[in-house]
């Protein structure tokens, strides 16, 4: 994540910040601003590239372990 995104973020959060407090205070369309970025936000998680482990295992004192780079294919996968 760059600079560009980490500053998006945090000025994404104050908004969400100041938001829920004015929502809370009374105000529906702060509350349904609030809303909709919270929901934005947990889609944005859940959206995610998730790091894959092709292998896993536990590894004991005096073991070695080798790290081979795989080609990919065409059509991108590996």
């Amino acid at each position: 994540m760059g600079p560009r995104a980490e500053l998006s973020e945090f000025r994404l959060g104050r908004l969400l910040n100041a938001s829920w407090r004015r929502g809370r205070n009374g105000s529906g369309v702060w509350f349904g601003l609030a809303t909709v970025l919270t929901t934005l936000r947990f889609m944005r998680h859940l959206s995610r590239k998730k790091q894959r482990a092709v292998f896993r295992q536990e590894i004991h004192p005096g073991e070695s372990l080798r790290i081979d780079h795989l080609p990919r294919d065409t059509d991108g996968r590996s």
